[in-house]
């Protein structure tokens, strides 16, 4: 029953893909669409957020399994990230606002989605460490 405990890193690895595709194409504007922007940034925050709920569960199953996991600076880096995610989910919604100074917006944008991808590999390699002592 161990098998399910590497769905949400599988998972987790198909959402940073789109995170990291969606920050090379905004931060360098090499094959930039707007569209296609809007549509892998959603489904990064989507598939990331779903991918928190389903580590959540499956983190307490693992508990009640008697599955050794120590997950909690997992699940506060995770909180760190949802807290990211809405913070340049806002930032992204203000930049497609006509009347509003994109410049300042835009680099905001650009950071906080830039630390959100760092913070995504540190929380990845946390839970590696975690699923390797298994």
């Amino acid at each position: 029953m161990k098998e399910y405990i590497y769905i949400h890193p599988i998972g987790q690895l198909f959402a940073f893909i789109f995170g990291l595709f969606n920050f090379i194409t905004g931060h360098t504007r090499k094959a930039f669409n707007l569209s296609i922007h809007l549509n892998c940034g959603l489904l990064y925050y989507f598939s990331t957020s779903m991918g928190a709920g389903i580590g959540y569960f499956i983190s307490r199953w693992a508990s009640k399994e008697n599955c050794p996991l120590d997950m909690l600076l997992h699940e506060y880096l995770a909180i760190v990230m949802i807290l990211l995610f809405v913070l340049g989910a806002t930032t992204g919604f203000i930049l497609m606002k006509d009347n509003v100074k994109k410049d300042r917006i835009l680099k905001y944008h650009k950071i906080v989605n830039g630390f959100s991808l760092v913070v995504f590999i540190i929380l990845g390699i946390s839970g590696l460490f975690e699923i390797i002592k298994l």
